[in-house]
């Protein structure tokens, strides 16, 4: 899947709520090429980390979290969501 469609399933989800792979809920907001996670000060996570995080083969926490972006556990949690990977 390419980062478009999974941005697009971002942006239309933007408000429901997601789970951490540990369960915390969080919800967050699209601005532009980011999200905000609400309720987290200073939480913004790039459209560009989410294109970096789903060209890893088998992404985690861990792994995402060596790319160099804030906030693998969010990144991981919306990306492997099945509202974002549907097709």
């Amino acid at each position: 899947m390419n980062i478009e469609t999974i941005w697009n399933n971002i942006k239309r989800h933007e408000g429901d709520i997601f789970h951490t792979i540990k369960g915390k809920p969080y919800t967050y907001r699209v601005h532009s090429d980011c999200i905000i996670v609400v309720n987290i000060k200073g939480a913004k996570i790039k459209k560009d980390c989410f294109e970096r995080a789903i060209m890893i083969g088998t992404p985690t926490p861990t792994k995402i979290g060596k790319i160099g972006c804030w906030g693998p556990s969010y990144i991981y949690g919306t990306i492997t969501d099945e509202r974002i990977l549907a097709l």
